[in-house]
């Protein structure tokens, strides 16, 4: 292996610790430390923060969480974002905890699907060989000598934590297995042995003498806190979640219980694991034992001094070891794939560590040094193609000169683009830049959000074929990914150490140094934004409306562009293309006028806009031709965050419309009072004559004109809602209806109601969208009229079923349905109804918003009989 590419791969293997006065120093003194735990759970909000902090900042041991999803289906406390852009989020909000506690940050295919108590479920939606090849590549990849589960794989009500714990306990064994057929599956790596698995508990069990017990609310005097304070704060970065309590300080206990071991069952957390380089001597190759002894001595060198000496020198034994760990590597002759080495075994261990050491030891010398390297950008966002300005900065804060021997920068996986290639001093507190420019050749997406799902399963698409079996943001780690980044090469007491400082960004005039929250990114020369990805219409119904695109470009020099309507069948436009120009970095709002009829069934609007070329001069202007190599298809939308980078939201330029084949009565009028849904757009789509109502409004204005008041998802839960509860009941009295939808313990808490209904403190749901529906009650009218609604109306659910169920109800509400996960006792609580005077009352814990999102059609149905159910005629009731 050639130097160069080694110090590349090396290179990777930490991300930035967190930031600290001469935290470096703390570093430094355990340079040596080898040892490496992977904790696992099921989503991002699963993690142990004061156990990763105790871990990794307080023990020095290099720690990693696999998350086995990315939290799509959880609630969102913080902004829109559900379901893949939610992963968008809670996927970034993770890499900036891991910036923070030093910890590596992985994750399976799996695409959450929410918490459910059936394990049927779990296992159609993710097939279990592939996430335990995800979760044995992770192990293979990552080598830990611990494995915690956060989970126990008995007991518990969430079958996905199961599932975790399940996957975590057999890749103990697959990942040391070299017999059975998973070292093609998990991108080539070898075999590795885990030293021991550790599941944490909540008490200790019988036998005392089996499990590890850990303080992690140990004080760290440095920080002045303790670690589990530290995990806490760390925490608050997930901003998309509820918060979780604030740690108290003192003793906060961790039970591990030691499920299986090769290293005996000392109650300690190693057992009688050997951590330190010592091990590593008697299997170092001996054509590398005399660097290794070397790099030993220097490490040792490096920590007997770290808490003391003077920082330049401590800078020069720094640059010393980070050399010497690359001399090891390069007598080993162990190959990486994607900065993982392939060397099996012992050697596969040693590897792995060096990667570590030779790390940590570059970043504590850049902290002993003084030296600052900073890379930024004109712009943040660069279209596929083109090129932006880039200045690279060098600050020597320390008190000897520093020599610059090579920059260079880069983007994505283009080459390198050379600045300087030759010497230059930069004396103490001296600066230098440099500028250049730097390609862009592909867009920066995230891969999950354009290769879409496999197909009949909840598990994404990775794209690996028998000719590329290979899964880089599987066994790299998301916290490694390089998207962009400088390379520098510094002589340090006369030692040359490689170093990559990631990412490129902006900043503005006013933004100070350290702020990374806008990365370069590369983005798609032209993007296409559609209003709606899914809408109503109405079948039979003429439709003559104005269709929207937005299209903008992302390239710094003018474009022409076709823009082209793909319609259903009874569409029409007044013009299927448009062509427009568009300055650099500008956009337009294109409409089409459509016309026609629809018959019921499901077809999709899509739009592309392709760069048109002119012909060379001399021949005729008139002539245009469209550039098939330049058609684009989808549209970005960028959202800037307080406490993770901005993101790129990508959505594909199609809209699809489903034609359903409703009646709503022409008398209807609904109120609606918004909850945590938005199905203002969905009513309007399906021509429901209704309002949008201020729930502050619902005392003091007249609601005789409105047939019906529907109170969206979790509406009852807010206080003017709540204050506005007698002027509900007046309504029903008086012959209204109100439909409340999904809620839980405000909704029997209210006093709306006119009978109770009971919740349990864990939200129980039917998790399968296809779990089998019966009618209790056929000749009901919330089922006939004003539309029949068969068993097809529950086709092609997404999701959930229904959330928020009651586990208890009083026998005067009607029923309609019974459905349940398999397995479990199906339950009758999905849709409750109740006369309230001359009016009704609706509660529904069907998941309409979620269908209505997503244009069900049967959803339709059945939402607009729930809404006009006060309009039965007494003698249909």
């Amino acid at each position: 292996m050639k130097r160069t590419a080694l110090i590349a791969i090396l290179l990777l293997a930490l991300p930035r610790p967190r930031a600290g006065g001469q935290e470096w120093r703390e570093h430094a003194a355990h340079i040596g430390t080898t040892a490496r735990v992977l904790i696992i759970g099921t989503r991002p909000d699963d993690e142990d923060n004061a156990l990763i902090a105790w871990l990794s900042l307080g023990r020095h041991i290099e720690t990693a969480y696999l998350s086995l999803t990315r939290g799509e289906s959880g609630t969102n406390v913080m902004g829109p974002e559900q379901q893949a852009p939610l992963a968008v989020v809670r996927t970034a909000e993770l890499l900036a905890e891991r910036r923070r506690d030093g910890a590596h940050q992985y994750f399976t295919r799996a695409y959450d699907i929410g918490s459910t108590s059936a394990d049927s479920i779990v296992n159609a939606a993710w097939p279990h060989d592939s996430l335990l090849k995800d979760v044995v590549s992770v192990v293979r990849a990552f080598r830990p000598h611990i494995v915690v589960s956060l989970f126990s794989a008995s007991g518990g009500r969430d079958a996905t934590h199961r599932l975790a714990a399940r996957l975590a306990a057999e890749a103990f064994f697959a990942a040391a297995d070299t017999a059975r057929p998973f070292t093609g599956a998990t991108s080539r790596l070898p075999s590795w042995t885990v030293s021991r698995l550790l599941t944490r508990v909540d008490s200790a069990p019988l036998v005392a003498e089996s499990v590890v017990a850990l303080d992690v609310g140990e004080f760290d005097r440095g920080a002045g806190r303790s670690f589990a304070e530290i995990g806490g704060d760390i925490r608050q970065l997930q901003r998309s979640q509820a918060p979780s309590p604030a740690p108290a300080l003192g003793t906060v206990r961790r039970l591990l219980r030691i499920d299986s071991t090769r290293v005996g069952n000392d109650p300690s957390f190693f057992g009688s694991l050997d951590t330190t380089l010592a091990r590593f001597g008697a299997g170092t190759p001996a054509e590398a034992r005399a660097q290794f002894d070397t790099l030993r001595s220097a490490i040792a060198d490096v920590s007997a001094l770290s808490p003391t000496a003077f920082v330049d020198s401590l800078a020069a034994r720094l640059a010393r070891v980070a050399s010497r760990t690359s001399d090891v590597r390069l007598a080993m002759r162990c190959g990486d794939v994607y900065a993982v080495p392939v060397c099996p075994g012992a050697l596969g261990d040693l590897a792995v560590a060096l990667n570590t050491i030779r790390e940590r030891a570059t970043r504590a010398m850049l902290g002993a040094s003084g030296l600052v390297i900073d890379g930024t950008v004109a712009r943040e966002l660069v279209a596929a193609g083109d090129s932006v300005p880039v200045v690279v900065a060098m600050y020597n804060g320390g008190a000897l000169p520093a020599v610059v021997r090579r920059v260079a920068v880069s983007a994505g996986n283009v080459p390198s683009i050379l600045v300087r290639d030759s010497s230059i001093v930069i004396p103490p507190g001296g600066s230098i830049q440099w500028s250049t420019t730097v390609n862009l050749l592909a867009p920066s997406y995230h891969w999950w959000q354009i290769n879409g799902l496999v197909s009949g399963t909840s598990i994404h698409d990775f794209r690996i074929t028998q000719r590329n079996e290979l899964a880089p943001q599987l066994i790299g780690g998301e916290d490694r990914i390089l998207t962009s980044r400088v390379e520098a090469t510094l002589a340090i007491g006369g030692v040359d150490v490689p170093i990559i400082e990631r990412p490129l960004v902006y900043r503005s005039a006013t933004t100070v140094r350290g702020d990374a929250r806008h990365p370069l990114a590369g983005v798609p020369a032209t993007s296409i934004l559609l209003e709606r990805t899914e809408e109503y219409e109405r079948a039979g119904l003429p439709i003559d409306r104005f269709f929207r695109v937005y299209v903008s470009s992302a390239r710094s020099t003018p474009d022409t562009l076709a823009v082209t309507l793909r319609l259903p069948l009874g569409l029409n436009a007044d013009s299927v293309t448009r062509r427009i120009a568009l300055p650099p970095f500008g956009a337009r709002n294109v409409f089409f006028r459509l016309r026609g009829t629809l018959s019921p069934g499901s077809d999709t609007i899509a739009v592309t806009a392709r760069s048109i070329a002119f012909v060379p001069p001399g021949q005729s202007q008139r002539i245009v031709r469209l550039d098939p190599s330049a058609e684009f298809r989808l549209g970005v939308v960028v959202h800037e965050y307080p406490h993770i980078p901005s993101q790129q939201f990508v959505r594909f330029s199609s809209d699809r419309l489903e034609a359903v084949d409703v009646r709503v009565p022409p008398r209807l009028h609904v109120a609606y009072v918004k909850g945590g849904d938005d199905l203002q757009t969905s009513l309007a789509q399906l021509r429901v004559k209704g309002q949008l109502l201020d729930p502050a409004l619902l005392s003091v204005v007249d609601l005789s004109g409105y047939t019906t008041i529907l109170v969206g998802a979790g509406g009852l839960a807010g206080e003017a809602l709540t204050t506005a509860v007698p002027a509900l009941r007046d309504f029903l009295r008086n012959g209204g209806t109100v439909v409340v939808l999904s809620g839980r313990g405000e909704v029997a808490e209210s006093g709306l109601l006119p009978y109770p209904i009971a919740f349990d403190t864990v939200p129980h749901r039917v998790r399968d969208p296809s779990a089998k529906v019966r009618v209790t009650d056929g000749r009901s009218p919330l089922l006939n009229w004003p539309n029949v609604i068969t068993p097809r109306d529950f086709d092609n659910w997404t999701g959930d079923r229904a959330r928020n169920l009651p586990v208890a109800f009083d026998g005067r509400y009607r029923t309609l349905l019974s459905m349940g996960d398999p397995g479990e006792t199906p339950t009758a609580a999905t849709i409750l109804s109740a006369r309230v005077g001359k009016g009704i009352l609706i509660y529904t814990s069907l998941s309409i918003e979620q269908q209505l999102a997503a244009a069900n059609s049967g959803v339709a149905r059945l939402m607009i009989n729930l809404l006009a159910a006060g309009m039965i005629s007494e003698k249909d009731r």
